[in-house]
């Protein structure tokens, strides 16, 4: 769950990154540091953090799909065990 939540997360923060790379939000937001990034860097460092997140997202999704497997006494079967 954790997990989850970093990946959603990390892509909400990429996405606002690549809204914060166009021209036009640049000069609504007054911060002084985004005019000092190039618009390339923004748009590069978002898309590595969207990856990263989606990775992350994927992985956790891999991890809960463990296939359960059957527990057999004789040939009865007594419960399941995940793999």
């Amino acid at each position: 769950m954790i997990k989850k939540t970093i990946g959603i997360i990390l892509i909400i923060i990429g996405i606002a990154g690549i809204i914060i790379s166009f021209e036009q939000v640049r000069t609504i937001i007054p911060i002084t540091q985004l005019q000092q990034i190039s618009t390339t860097m923004i748009i590069i460092v978002s898309i590595i953090i969207l990856i990263i997140g989606t990775f992350i997202m994927q992985r956790k999704n891999s991890q809960s799909n463990e296939e359960e497997v059957p527990i057999y006494r004789g040939k009865k079967i007594i419960g399941y065990r995940r793999s």
